[in-house]
């Protein structure tokens, strides 16, 4: 395999359309994607795209990238994701991936113009996850069903993305959007309570984004190739920690197929404070 693989998707961009578009889907309406005042108080030069969005492009090359140059797969595999610089409205970025020394492949978004790092990662093979359940009790009454009316949703609004365990990772992180957020900003006005912070309303940006997959479960070629009533997540206990830039966080999403792990997804938060 080479040691640089030309991407599949040379450059992206992101405008209004796309970022409404996502932004209804996944009912994340935080204003720094929509004012740019907002966006400026919070600390960003603009108004910013959803990282989740400027994601699914990234996986789905990721994945073309790994079969057609024969990358070692596993049963398990893992998408990684650390965001280092926020993508803006209507710029344009390159992606570039190397092999990973025989591990899946490593990858970097920048800055078509600046050269400016983005976002980097990788997708590679993985420990299987079938123990984690064993480790990480949860309590059955708070799963969520993975409801056949958000996948149907979904693929009216991205009807070409697959494989399908990109559809459901975005369909699960679309309800937790939606549900479960609430959880995550009570735990960190929490770990706040008691620091010597600036006034103002406090904005949570994703920091990274994991994702474990049983490719053998969901790893079909078309956007759904699975029976949503099947499916249910549940969210493990988020862990809040105080940083320098704020509140740093993260929070573990299982997703199981009649009781058995075939996803989870690990999402890197960080609270800063937008002041005016």
């Amino acid at each position: 395999m080479n040691d640089l693989i030309e991407p599949n998707v040379a450059r992206m961009s992101f405008g209004l359309p796309e970022v409404s578009a996502w932004a209804k889907f996944s009912n994340d309406f935080n204003p720094i994607h929509f004012d740019p005042h907002y966006a400026r108080s919070a600390g960003l030069g603009g108004l910013v795209v959803h990282g989740m969005l400027a994601l699914l492009p990234v996986k789905a090359a990721l994945v073309d990238a790994a079969h057609d140059s024969g990358a070692p797969r596993s049963r398990w595999m893992k998408f990684r994701a650390l965001f280092r610089s926020p993508v803006p409205h209507e710029s344009s970025s390159e992606m570039t991936y190397r092999d990973a020394k025989g591990q899946g492949l490593d990858f970097r978004v920048h800055a078509a113009d600046t050269g400016q790092e983005r976002f980097r990662g990788s997708w590679g093979p993985a420990a299987d996850q079938g123990a984690w359940l064993d480790s990480h009790p949860l309590d059955r009454q708070t799963f969520s069903v993975v409801e056949a009316a958000e996948a149907e949703r979904f693929r009216s609004v991205y009807p070409h993305v697959r494989p399908g365990w990109i559809a459901l990772d975005a369909i699960v992180f679309s309800d937790f959007i939606r549900t479960k957020l609430k959880t995550l900003s009570r735990a960190a006005q929490r770990e706040r309570a008691g620091t010597a912070t600036p006034e103002g309303k406090e904005v949570l940006m994703q920091a990274s984004h994991t994702v474990l997959v049983d490719t053998q479960e969901l790893g079909g070629p078309g956007p759904l190739p699975f029976d949503c009533g099947e499916l249910s997540y549940a969210m493990a206990a988020p862990e809040m920690v105080t940083s320098q830039g704020g509140i740093a966080g993260s929070v573990s999403l299982a997703v199981t197929r009649r009781e058995k792990l075939v996803m989870l997804v690990e999402i890197g938060l960080l609270a800063r404070t937008a002041t005016d």
